[in-house]
């Protein structure tokens, strides 16, 4: 039985390698169109003696796949559908065999939450996180035992900059986990790392800090404020 890992090399794109002596790698590619309605997931064959690129297969039926993550087994493939809110931003699950060359959408759910552009497992990989640049949000999917995404439960946040054109309300960019279970929140749009942790509480609603309040379903969080230098 082959050994396959895998090397991050960018945003967008993974390298699979196989521990066998065959120099034909696969490469995973996310993209976006500029015109916002297409876009696609390409897996190709790679050749590090050669640095020859083969294109395997495509799959286009999610617009502005921009950003992707991958089980431990590499069998599951989740993307965002990176989409202004009326064209229904999503995160999407798809079936991957690189060995076979397919690359399968299986289902899609939406994020509630307007052009996703990050997506992640929790560290127990019992759920997929979103961050929504646009929806001025995260969204958590919980996963079933077979990967399936689970109703989505969003955190939205408040506030803005000092920049018109670019801080007008919350931008998140990404969703990272500190080893003691916070969930960190970069925020371009208020100039801060939100810091979240699902403590215990009673109450559904997150607390105010420096004007930049913010909601949640997530069973109580209550968070901090990593303030930057405005603008």
């Amino acid at each position: 039985m082959k050994t396959v890992r895998f090397l991050a090399l960018a945003i967008g794109g993974i390298m699979l390698t196989s521990c066998s002596q065959n120099p034909v790698q696969h490469l995973l590619v996310g993209s976006a169109a500029t015109d916002s309605t297409t876009g696609s997931l390409r897996l190709y064959a790679f050749d590090a003696e050669t640095a020859e690129t083969q294109l395997v297969c495509e799959n286009k039926e999610v617009n502005n796949p921009t950003f992707f993550c991958l089980s431990s087994d590499g069998k599951r493939l989740y993307s965002v559908g990176e989409e202004p809110q009326e064209r229904t931003p999503s995160a999407n699950l798809f079936a991957l065999d690189a060995e076979a060359g397919t690359l399968r959408l299986v289902q899609s759910q939406a994020t509630n939450g307007a052009s996703p552009c990050f997506i992640t497992f929790s560290p127990d990989s019992t759920a997929i996180y979103t961050a929504n640049y646009m929806g001025g949000s995260i969204t958590r999917f919980p996963l079933s035992s077979d990967g399936r995404l689970g109703d989505s439960e969003v955190t939205a946040f408040q506030g803005h900059g000092l920049i018109p054109d670019r801080q007008e309300q919350s931008h998140p960019h990404a969703v990272y986990f500190t080893p003691a279970g916070n969930v960190l929140v970069n925020d371009l749009g208020c100039d801060c790392t939100r810091i979240l942790s699902q403590a215990p509480s009673n109450s559904p609603k997150g607390e105010s800090h420096n004007g930049a309040e913010y909601s949640s379903p997530l069973g109580g969080i209550r968070g901090g404020l990593l303030q930057y230098k405005p603008g």
